[in-house]
């Protein structure tokens, strides 16, 4: 059994209604649905005739002029967001899209949109630092997944994840390996996990490949839409 303390991370001072916001779903509905929001940094909005350019794909409502580095930089911005995935882009294959920043991955979570009209796919990532996050942002953001399909890697920087129903109680961020897991990233651990820690600890819950306690230390953790939870290198040697 592996325990970590908590630590408090500190209230960012921006307004919440000022943020764009994408509403999201989790979890199996067959045994347990979660919704929450995601709340959105942007830069300047696009024009009317601008965003028409950019076509009716599912990323249409957020087309924005990039974010420059010393932004990204000056706010500490870590929590990417890829706005819609092919439908055919599962775990592996964002961790492979992604493989040559994999290092620099802290923690990968797959959501999916909450409207029942759209089927699309969302991902967040978080990273080590925010000049990690700046290079990957410049290197894919409007890029073509693969050369054989014209869907474009849409990122936005994710200010903070809003759940609206919870498992358990709210915690705050755990920090790990020197970096504090973006509240959300992580799936909620139960009331009985919380129960058997000490006072201020939580149980970390173990790969369910490897068994070792699911931290950053050894490599960056994906979640799956199902709230599975496990170690990118593990699923990366699955491919």
């Amino acid at each position: 059994m592996f325990h970590v303390r908590l630590e408090q991370a500190a209230a960012a001072s921006c307004s919440e209604e000022e943020k764009p916001m994408i509403e999201f779903e989790v979890g199996n509905p067959r045994v347990e649905l979660l919704t929450g929001r995601l709340r959105l940094f942007r830069s300047l909005e696009t024009t009317d005739d601008e965003s028409k350019d950019e076509g009716d794909d599912a990323a249409g409502a957020l087309s924005w002029l990039p974010i420059p580095r010393d932004a990204i930089l000056g706010l500490d911005l870590t929590l990417l967001g890829f706005v819609s995935l092919p439908m055919h882009m599962g775990p592996l294959e964002l961790i492979e899209f992604s493989k040559a920043f994999r290092s620099d991955i802290v923690v990968i979570r797959l959501l999916r949109d909450s409207d029942p009209r759209h089927s699309s796919r969302m991902a967040l990532m978080q990273f080590s630092s925010a000049n990690k996050a700046a290079q990957f942002y410049e290197a894919f953001n409007g890029s073509l997944f693969n050369s054989m399909e014209p869907e474009r890697c849409r990122l936005v920087f994710v200010h903070n994840i809003e759940f609206i129903r919870e498992r358990a109680d709210h915690a705050p961020p755990l920090v790990v390996n020197g970096h504090a897991a973006a509240q959300g990233m992580l799936p909620v651990l139960s009331g009985d996990c919380r129960r058997d820690a000490p006072e201020g600890h939580v149980e970390i819950p173990t790969c369910p490949v490897c068994l070792d306690r699911l931290d950053t230390s050894a490599s960056g953790i994906l979640t799956t839409l199902c709230n599975h939870t496990f170690h990118c290198d593990c699923l990366f040697r699955w491919e």
